[in-house]
């Protein structure tokens, strides 16, 4: 037998063909199995990005039970519409398939195929677009009966495998229409602010609304600013004259009137489209959801959400507050203390105490101001300037609304308040913001 002389080199070519065949192998079996099935996949994950946003929107059993309704209606929807094609499906592909093979021709011999595709798609588009507008009518119907705040959540929600932090906690619900939902955000303000108030500082709030479009959608003509100016005026004078009652009813459309320009309510081949609403709770995805949650997950009560909204903690809690609150009063209080018209410390503390044990924001500021009051009118200095600024921030966060937020400022208040700070007049900036204060309190609680 003849031996060859390089022995290993043999070796390496059976081995890298025994390789290539095992891949080639591996390659034809995966080919003709899928490793995934992508649809499948698809599914679940949106039924995962669902899960999610329930976890967020702490729907009640009667929210769950009416947008069930809804989304069984909008199944329906569908449903029929794919129906009515069914029947002329092979006719459909068929139509379709001509128009791609003619234009694999000489140009012009595709003509009567497109015009018979023309038609075709303008009939499944109107079909589509129908009951586009069917469900966008079921959607408004769902928008009343979630809050602003779920809402707010729904629009800024983006598919997700693991879901933000904060929509482990139930206060989010409460928090969203402060943090998104900004129209709805403005409206409650307008609402909220005294009328003397509007009367005089009005204007800044729509002049930074409008300055805010034009900043979004390009520079505006004179005209056009104008113009714009008027309607969020027309807008806003229709929410100062809701009665508390009325608003609370009209909130949703009241608030959707800012939004001048709306991308999300645009027309889509002359038919509504959607939102994010429909997108998640009234898809086919939802019909399957919302009953299994309904049974296996317990739901906050009506009342509870009430209340998570009304106790909204705003930065630290109120035990905290009078803490720093009593600090501060002993403070002033110390360097006043040989005045004969100052009653003990003990004294001034014992409200405040009461009122940050039982959880009152809005009485333990109250307490807190009449000793301050009471302490400035002894000696006005740089701490008791300072010491009323805080009270001011303190009635701002528990009014809900950035009143003196510096970035927003949507009345001049913030501006104010750092004028008065700045004043090198200690007398004059505690009057001032003492006045600040006066009308920060004056505002609506928020609804």
């Amino acid at each position: 037998m003849k031996r060859t002389r390089f022995p290993h080199l043999t070796f390496a070519m059976l081995a890298m063909v025994f390789l290539l065949t095992f891949s080639f192998l591996q390659t034809r079996q995966a080919a003709a199995k899928p490793i995934l099935k992508t649809a499948e996949l698809e599914e679940i994950r949106q039924e995962i990005s669902l899960l999610n946003l329930l976890r967020g929107l702490y729907l009640t059993k009667d929210q769950i039970n009416q947008m069930l309704i809804l989304a069984e209606k909008a199944r329906e929807i569908r449903e029929s519409m794919k129906k009515s094609f069914e029947a002329d499906e092979e006719s459909i592909l068929s139509t379709f398939a001509d128009l791609r093979e003619s234009l694999y021709l000489d140009p012009g011999k595709e003509k009567v195929a497109q015009e018979k595709a023309k038609v075709l798609d303008k009939r499944i588009k109107d079909a589509v677009g129908n009951s586009q507008d069917r469900i966008f009518a079921l959607e408004q119907e769902a928008a009343t009966v979630l809050t602003l705040a779920q809402i707010s959540i729904l629009e800024d929600f983006k598919p997700c495998l693991i879901p933000p932090k904060d929509f482990q906690n139930p206060v989010r619900v409460g928090q969203a229409a402060g943090d998104g939902g900004l129209t709805a955000k403005l409206a409650d303000l307008i609402h909220a602010t005294p009328r003397d108030v509007w009367k005089e500082r009005g204007s800044l709030l729509i002049q930074n609304i409008s300055d805010k479009m034009e900043i979004e959608l390009g520079m505006m003509s004179p005209e056009m600013k104008s113009d714009t100016k008027r309607r969020l005026e027309k807008i806003s004078q229709k929410v100062l004259d809701c009665s508390d009652v009325d608003y609370v009813l009209k909130r949703h459309a009241l608030a959707g009137e800012f939004l001048l320009i709306n991308s999300k309510k645009a027309l889509k081949h002359g038919h509504k489209k959607t939102g994010e609403v429909a997108r998640w709770l009234l898809s086919d995805n939802a019909c399957k959801v919302l009953p299994r949650w309904l049974k296996t997950l317990g739901n906050p009560s009506s009342s509870e959400i009430a209340q998570i909204d009304e106790e909204l903690p705003v930065g630290a809690s109120t035990l905290e507050l009078g803490a720093k609150a009593t600090e501060l009063i002993k403070k002033l209080y110390n360097q006043r203390k040989n005045t004969n018209s100052l009653p003990s410390l003990k004294e001034l503390n014992v409200p405040i105490k009461e009122a940050s044990e039982k959880g009152d924001r809005n009485l333990l500021a109250d307490v807190t101001l009449k000793a301050i009051d009471r302490l400035v009118a002894v000696k006005a200095d740089p701490p008791a300037v300072r010491a009323l600024a805080q009270i001011a921030r303190q009635i701002s966060h528990g009014t809900g609304f950035p009143l003196l937020n510096p970035n927003h400022d949507p009345y001049g208040f913030s501006a104010d308040l750092r004028a008065s700070i700045d004043n090198g007049n200690p007398a004059h900036a505690c009057r001032n913001i003492r006045v600040l204060i006066d009308t920060l309190r004056r505002f609506k609680p928020r609804v």
